[in-house]
């Protein structure tokens, strides 16, 4: 458990907010490492080598506007036949957008300080870097996190997140089971990793991929 006290200044007025975390429990991550593995919250694994930035995780998978949805980009161009690597994150909730490398944050178009905690002015989104250089992006009310890595991403869900078995994406829906994680957006399932990781590319990642390139410039 870790508790957190960012001091926020709005409107002249300045006041100090504490939220705490809770990281301690049977929480198996989602990730995707190396070039690139993916493995879901229910422990299914497949290999994709798309080159773009896809939808690992969000909720509203039935329609309407999600409240978060994660998107993770990957190196590389179309054409290029060299590994693939994640690279960084674009993450998008109700009131927030961030861009997360490994070594930079842009959280609604400002770079900001990776060393100082920062939460989100709905108190719902809060940032900090753990003792042994881990970044943590940590949602305070559906208890998801997340971890970027060098050229790997962890995603957790709490248990007591109400999010299980009502998420969609790369990462699977957590519901428990491993074999109905492959769902496309449309609801539909397929077994072809080719045609899962096809189907989740993010809007517009080409534009990130040209942001996070940018960020990896600023480290």
């Amino acid at each position: 458990t870790i508790t957190v006290t960012v001091d926020i200044s709005e409107g002249g007025k300045a006041e100090s907010v504490s939220r705490t975390m809770t990281t301690a429990c049977p929480c198996n991550p989602a990730s995707e490492t190396g070039d690139p593995h993916y493995s879901t919250f229910d422990n299914n694994t497949f290999t994709y080598q798309g080159p773009c930035g896809y939808i690992v995780s969000k909720d509203a998978c039935d329609g309407g506007t999600p409240t978060f949805e994660i998107c993770a980009t990957n190196s590389g161009r179309e054409g290029q036949t060299d590994p693939r690597f994640v690279t960084g994150v674009h993450v998008k909730t109700e009131s927030d957008e961030l861009l997360l490398s490994r070594h930079t944050v842009l959280w609604n178009g400002e770079v900001v300080d990776k060393s100082i905690p920062k939460l989100s002015t709905d108190y719902k989104l809060l940032t900090y870097t753990s003792i042994d250089g881990r970044f943590v992006l940590f949602h305070t009310e559906y208890l998801w996190w997340i971890e970027v890595l060098t050229r790997t991403l962890h995603v957790y869900l709490h248990q007591d997140s109400p999010l299980h078995g009502n998420i969609c994406g790369m990462f699977g829906n957590a519901d428990g089971s491993p074999f109905n994680d492959m769902v496309l957006p449309d609801g539909t399932s397929t077994e072809d990793q080719n045609v899962f990781g096809y189907a989740w590319e993010c809007e517009n990642s080409c534009y990130y991929k040209e942001l996070l390139d940018d960020l990896g410039r600023l480290k």
